[in-house]
């Protein structure tokens, strides 16, 4: 329950994130984990945290004043996110074991919050284009949530609790 209340409040009360000045800071304290970085950097920030064994993170920035805040926390979870734009940003925890997300941001100020706790969970959320917001929170086994937002201004909320739901959302201006 800590956990939860901590990954709550740091997904939905933080806001934007606030970043330390270094353009990078990456923390793994773990076993057999990867972590995959291309940053061009722009002004562009991540700070990512992997703690647990065989975590997998791979990140991709390219633009200006794009940030990410991630952690994993647990055991094989994988997360992939590609940022193409500007002051695109994302913050992200997965906690507990072999949950997978796959985020892509291309546009201007596009926002994303992920929460997986459980086990087994899968999240794909597409943002293209201004002003979005995104919110997917997994809290059980076994979820699918797909979001996909092609417009501006767009904004779209996926809870799950319990064990495999699954939810698909397809935005469009």
């Amino acid at each position: 329950m800590k956990h939860l209340l901590s990954a709550l409040f740091f997904l939905l009360i933080s806001g934007a994130p606030q970043l330390a000045a270094e353009p990078a800071v990456f923390d793994e304290l773990a076993m057999a984990s990867e972590l995959d970085s291309g940053l061009q950097n722009d002004g562009n920030q991540a700070l990512l945290w992997q703690l647990g064994s065989e975590q997998q993170l791979h990140l991709t920035q390219q633009g200006e004043l794009n940030q990410a805040r991630l952690l994993q926390q647990g055991w094989a979870n994988e997360l992939s996110l590609s940022q193409v734009g500007d002051e695109n940003w994302v913050n992200g925890a997965q906690l507990g074991e072999g949950n997978s997300a796959e985020l892509y941001q291309a546009g201007i100020n596009n926002r994303i919050w992920l929460l997986q706790q459980g086990s087994g969970n899968e999240a794909w959320i597409s943002q293209q284009g201004v002003d979005n917001q995104a919110r997917a929170i997994q809290l059980g086994d076994g979820n699918q949530a797909s979001i996909e937002q092609n417009g501006n201004g767009l904004a779209a909320t996926v809870i799950q609790t319990g064990a495999n739901q699954q939810v698909n959302v397809v935005q469009t201006n």
